[in-house]
């Protein structure tokens, strides 16, 4: 072992009382390879994403971000289609109430040319593309780190016509950004319960709206793993994560051509959710049982989240999560199994799933993953589907 020796100078030195023998290189700011930054593409198609390229790209750094609300929007390719759109519409929201069965949008989307827009509060960054409303793009995001470089994952594939607001949380949501959202939502209802239709745009509604609900989910989540750190007794610091919501639109295809576009719902989808986790006596096994409880609830806030917040007393909203389904599944009797290398065999007859489902089990599975699922889908509302899980037993990290 070492001893400090202190030692107390009457006269502060100038300079460290050390010989220089090497000078590292200098600079007025930092260089670009040393930012953080975030990037996004827009893809006409997975092939184009194939080869890289982008219809649409924003890149930036992460302080230039953060705090501000990225869309992705698409507009009529001209005023000719945006009164076609309105021509489609219902006459009044008294129409709507009248009849709530009434859809709130059946579009011929080969009738309908739009183009692409990213915005960063509300200001155009970049546009571009001219697509028939229902056309299916591909999009992936990712985070540039000085030490990892550039890490992207894929996107929620865009169908064009939807609106979708991107949050990124790379060191926590402070109170003041929830203060500024909540002002700007009750002004922009507000505005709706007045009449006041002319102050209102889609990015001061339904992008302050849909923003205000990913951050808030953010804001839960950082919050929940600040009560449950100690109690599992780990250290646990926020990556920069990227999660968004969006109007959720079901297109109808003949030979390829989107005939009919309807809109489904809405959709909140945490693409990339990261932290570093390490437990204080260096115990993998609670560090993992840590992470998977963390994941467990980050699923639940899923659905909760948007309930919360889009709910009101004449029209409660109800929302599902992976978590949710499951649980679901299991009140009305169905059996939930845990499929491993050792348990596929048997499982995989008895699930009643789609192929493409079956297909991710079974990738998982080989990647040496665990996955619990239900025999069959559930109906909640207007959704059909199935909730599953596909956890890393070794971290406990997993999909939901």
């Amino acid at each position: 072992s070492s001893t400090i020796i202190n030692i107390e100078r009457p006269i502060l030195a100038s300079q460290l009382p050390y010989q220089t023998l090497v000078r590292g290189e200098t600079f007025t700011e930092i260089p670009d390879t040393l930012r953080h930054k975030f990037r996004l593409n827009l893809y006409a198609s997975t092939l184009d994403q194939l080869f890289n390229i982008p219809i649409l790209s924003l890149s930036k750094s992460l302080p230039e971000l953060l705090g501000k609300k990225i869309t992705l929007a698409f507009t009529p390719a001209t005023e000719a289609v945006a009164e076609l759109i309105v021509s489609y519409l219902p006459d009044s929201v008294e129409e709507i109430q009248n009849d709530p069965n009434l859809p709130l949008s059946s579009l011929p989307g080969y009738l309908i040319n739009m183009r692409a827009e990213l915005r960063i509060d509300g200001e155009r960054v970049v546009s571009g593309g001219n697509f028939k409303m229902g056309q299916v793009l591909a999009s992936t995001s990712g985070f540039f780190e000085p030490t990892h470089g550039w890490q992207d994952v894929e996107n929620t594939p865009p169908v064009v016509g939807e609106y979708r607001a991107f949050a990124i949380n790379s060191t926590g949501i402070p109170d003041r950004e929830l203060h500024d959202l909540q002002a700007q939502v009750i002004e922009a209802r507000s505005l709706l319960e007045t009449h006041t239709i002319e102050e209102l745009t889609a990015e001061n509604l339904i992008g302050d709206i849909l923003y205000s609900i990913v951050v808030t989910y953010f804001a839960a989540v950082d919050r929940v793993s600040r009560v449950n750190m100690d109690s599992f007794e780990v250290a646990e610091y926020r990556k920069s994560s990227l999660g968004s919501f969006r109007t959720n639109l079901q297109p109808k295809f003949l030979f390829s051509v989107p005939i009919s576009v309807t809109f489904l719902g809405l959709e909140l989808d945490i693409t990339q959710l990261e932290t570093l986790v390490v437990n204080k006596h260096n115990d993998r096994a609670a560090q993992a049982d840590y992470v998977r409880m963390s994941g467990l609830l980050q699923s639940a806030l899923e659905h909760v989240i948007p309930s919360l917040l889009l709910s009101n007393d004449q029209n409660p909203v109800e929302g599902i999560s992976a978590i949710k389904a499951l649980n679901l599944a299991s009140e009305q009797g169905q059996r939930i199994f845990k499929v491993t290398s050792a348990t596929i065999d048997q499982v995989l007859p008895q699930l009643q799933l789609s192929s493409d489902v079956i297909a991710d089990l079974k990738a998982a599975v080989a990647a040496g993953k665990e996955v619990t699922v239900s025999e069959r889908e559930i109906t909640i509302g207007s959704w059909t589907g199935v909730g599953y899980l596909i956890i890393d037993p070794e971290t406990g990290a997993g999909a939901y």
